[in-house]
Protein backbone atom coordinates (compact mmCIF):
# COMPACT_ATOMS: atom_id res chain seq x y z
CA UNK A 1 0.00 0.00 0.00
CA UNK A 2 1.41 3.20 -0.91
CA UNK A 3 1.73 6.66 0.90
CA UNK A 4 -0.93 8.18 -1.26
CA UNK A 5 -3.71 5.90 -0.39
CA UNK A 6 -2.98 5.72 3.38
CA UNK A 7 -3.02 9.69 4.24
CA UNK A 8 -6.53 11.65 4.54
CA UNK A 9 -7.04 13.15 1.75
CA UNK A 10 -9.84 16.25 1.11
CA UNK A 11 -10.82 16.78 -2.02
CA UNK A 12 -13.08 19.72 -2.90
CA UNK A 13 -14.95 20.33 -6.76
CA UNK A 14 -15.80 23.21 -8.05
CA UNK A 15 -17.61 24.73 -10.36
CA UNK A 16 -16.96 28.31 -12.02
CA UNK A 17 -20.46 29.52 -12.98
CA UNK A 18 -19.82 30.91 -16.54
CA UNK A 19 -22.43 32.26 -18.56
CA UNK A 20 -23.66 29.84 -22.13
CA UNK A 21 -25.57 31.36 -24.99
CA UNK A 22 -28.95 32.30 -24.32
CA UNK A 23 -31.55 29.63 -25.56
CA UNK A 24 -34.57 27.68 -24.17
CA UNK A 25 -34.26 26.86 -20.23
CA UNK A 26 -37.88 24.92 -20.51
CA UNK A 27 -40.26 23.93 -22.78
CA UNK A 28 -44.04 22.29 -22.10
CA UNK A 29 -44.14 18.98 -23.20
CA UNK A 30 -48.28 19.36 -24.69
CA UNK A 31 -50.36 22.06 -25.25
CA UNK A 32 -51.51 24.40 -22.39
CA UNK A 33 -55.01 25.43 -21.83
CA UNK A 34 -56.80 27.99 -20.02
CA UNK A 35 -60.33 28.17 -19.66
CA UNK A 36 -62.08 31.51 -20.35
CA UNK A 37 -62.17 34.13 -17.75
CA UNK A 38 -60.22 32.20 -15.83
CA UNK A 39 -56.42 31.97 -14.56
CA UNK A 40 -53.51 29.22 -14.46
CA UNK A 41 -50.28 29.24 -12.51
CA UNK A 42 -47.65 27.40 -13.67
CA UNK A 43 -44.16 26.50 -11.98
CA UNK A 44 -41.31 25.48 -14.60
CA UNK A 45 -38.36 23.55 -13.50
CA UNK A 46 -35.79 25.19 -16.12
CA UNK A 47 -32.97 22.32 -17.34
CA UNK A 48 -30.48 24.37 -15.52
CA UNK A 49 -29.47 27.62 -13.45
CA UNK A 50 -30.18 30.60 -15.32
CA UNK A 51 -28.34 34.12 -15.26
CA UNK A 52 -31.20 36.24 -16.39
CA UNK A 53 -34.63 34.84 -17.74
CA UNK A 54 -35.38 37.12 -21.01
CA UNK A 55 -39.04 35.43 -21.29
CA UNK A 56 -41.35 33.62 -22.27
CA UNK A 57 -42.15 32.21 -25.96
CA UNK A 58 -45.65 31.00 -27.19
CA UNK A 59 -48.13 31.46 -29.76
CA UNK A 60 -52.18 31.70 -28.49
CA UNK A 61 -54.56 30.70 -29.97
CA UNK A 62 -58.06 29.84 -29.32
CA UNK A 63 -59.58 27.17 -32.16
CA UNK A 64 -57.83 28.56 -34.72
CA UNK A 65 -58.60 32.28 -33.68
CA UNK A 66 -55.99 34.60 -32.81
CA UNK A 67 -56.26 35.61 -29.06
CA UNK A 68 -53.15 37.80 -28.51
CA UNK A 69 -55.07 40.72 -27.24
CA UNK A 70 -56.96 37.97 -24.76
CA UNK A 71 -54.00 36.08 -23.05
CA UNK A 72 -51.46 37.49 -21.27
CA UNK A 73 -48.83 35.61 -19.68
CA UNK A 74 -46.11 37.17 -16.33
CA UNK A 75 -42.96 35.86 -15.59
CA UNK A 76 -42.05 35.96 -11.86
CA UNK A 77 -38.01 35.28 -11.23
CA UNK A 78 -36.62 33.96 -8.04
CA UNK A 79 -33.14 32.32 -8.04
CA UNK A 80 -33.91 28.74 -9.12
CA UNK A 81 -37.35 28.87 -10.47
CA UNK A 82 -39.69 30.53 -13.01
CA UNK A 83 -43.40 31.09 -11.93
CA UNK A 84 -45.46 31.52 -14.97
CA UNK A 85 -49.17 33.48 -14.36
CA UNK A 86 -51.25 33.14 -17.36
CA UNK A 87 -54.90 35.10 -17.61
CA UNK A 88 -57.33 34.59 -20.26
CA UNK A 89 -59.72 37.77 -20.50
CA UNK A 90 -62.18 35.95 -23.43
CA UNK A 91 -65.24 35.60 -21.88
CA UNK A 92 -65.95 32.76 -24.35
CA UNK A 93 -63.34 30.82 -25.94
CA UNK A 94 -60.23 28.98 -23.91
CA UNK A 95 -56.83 29.91 -24.74
CA UNK A 96 -54.56 27.46 -26.55
CA UNK A 97 -51.21 27.37 -25.51
CA UNK A 98 -48.60 26.21 -28.30
CA UNK A 99 -45.07 25.96 -28.06
CA UNK A 100 -44.81 27.46 -24.56
CA UNK A 101 -41.20 28.03 -23.95
CA UNK A 102 -39.08 30.37 -21.03
CA UNK A 103 -35.81 31.19 -22.49
CA UNK A 104 -32.82 33.05 -21.15
CA UNK A 105 -29.44 32.69 -20.44
CA UNK A 106 -28.09 29.64 -18.62
CA UNK A 107 -25.52 28.64 -16.54
CA UNK A 108 -22.97 26.07 -16.63
CA UNK A 109 -21.99 24.58 -13.84
CA UNK A 110 -19.92 21.93 -14.74
CA UNK A 111 -16.57 20.75 -12.31
CA UNK A 112 -13.64 22.67 -13.54
CA UNK A 113 -11.73 23.19 -10.56
CA UNK A 114 -10.27 20.36 -7.96
CA UNK A 115 -8.03 20.52 -4.94
CA UNK A 116 -6.64 18.07 -3.28
CA UNK A 117 -5.36 18.03 0.25
CA UNK A 118 -3.57 15.45 1.81
CA UNK A 119 -2.91 14.59 5.41
CA UNK A 120 0.72 14.69 7.42
CA UNK A 121 -0.10 13.77 10.72
CA UNK A 122 1.96 10.21 11.47
CA UNK A 123 -1.44 8.83 12.84
CA UNK A 124 -2.61 8.04 9.55
CA UNK A 125 0.82 7.32 8.02
CA UNK A 126 2.06 5.17 10.74
CA UNK A 127 0.05 1.93 10.78
CA UNK A 128 -1.63 1.54 7.19
CA UNK A 129 -3.25 -2.17 7.72
CA UNK A 130 -5.09 -0.60 11.49
CA UNK A 131 -6.03 2.89 9.74
CA UNK A 132 -6.59 2.63 6.05
CA UNK A 133 -7.34 5.84 4.54
CA UNK A 134 -9.87 8.17 4.35
CA UNK A 135 -11.58 10.31 1.70
CA UNK A 136 -13.82 13.29 2.42
CA UNK A 137 -15.33 15.10 -0.91
CA UNK A 138 -16.86 18.40 -1.41
CA UNK A 139 -19.19 18.88 -4.20
CA UNK A 140 -22.15 20.86 -5.62
CA UNK A 141 -20.84 24.26 -3.28
CA UNK A 142 -22.22 26.65 -5.09
CA UNK A 143 -19.98 29.30 -3.75
CA UNK A 144 -17.02 27.72 -4.49
CA UNK A 145 -15.98 29.87 -7.83
CA UNK A 146 -12.00 29.89 -7.28
CA UNK A 147 -9.09 28.01 -7.23
CA UNK A 148 -7.81 29.90 -3.85
CA UNK A 149 -11.27 29.47 -2.26
CA UNK A 150 -11.35 25.26 -3.15
CA UNK A 151 -7.65 25.23 -1.46
CA UNK A 152 -8.97 27.09 1.70
CA UNK A 153 -12.06 25.09 1.76
CA UNK A 154 -9.66 21.55 1.56
CA UNK A 155 -7.28 22.70 3.94
CA UNK A 156 -10.01 23.39 6.27
CA UNK A 157 -12.05 19.95 5.69
CA UNK A 158 -8.37 18.14 6.43
CA UNK A 159 -7.69 20.03 9.42
CA UNK A 160 -11.04 19.26 10.94
CA UNK A 161 -11.11 15.43 10.68
CA UNK A 162 -7.47 15.21 11.24
CA UNK A 163 -7.25 13.65 14.73
CA UNK A 164 -9.83 10.96 15.40
CA UNK A 165 -12.65 11.61 17.97
CA UNK A 166 -11.96 9.85 21.47
CA UNK A 167 -15.29 7.80 22.63
CA UNK A 168 -15.90 5.51 25.00
CA UNK A 169 -19.39 3.17 26.10
CA UNK A 170 -19.90 1.63 29.27
CA UNK A 171 -22.20 -0.59 30.45
CA UNK A 172 -23.88 -1.01 34.43
CA UNK A 173 -21.39 1.70 35.72
CA UNK A 174 -22.49 2.40 39.24
CA UNK A 175 -21.87 6.08 40.48
CA UNK A 176 -20.29 6.50 43.97
CA UNK A 177 -20.58 9.17 46.34
CA UNK A 178 -17.52 9.76 48.71
CA UNK A 179 -18.15 11.78 51.94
Amino acid sequence: MTTASRTTPSRVVASLAEQLESGTLWAADATWWCRPTAARRLSPKPRQPAYAVEGGLYRRSGGGRNMDADVSIVLTTYAQRVELAITNANSTYAAELVTLAVRGIPVSGSPTIEETQESILTFWTSLPAARPGRTKLLRGNAYLQTQAQAEVMASSLRDRYQPPRLSRRTKTCRATRSG
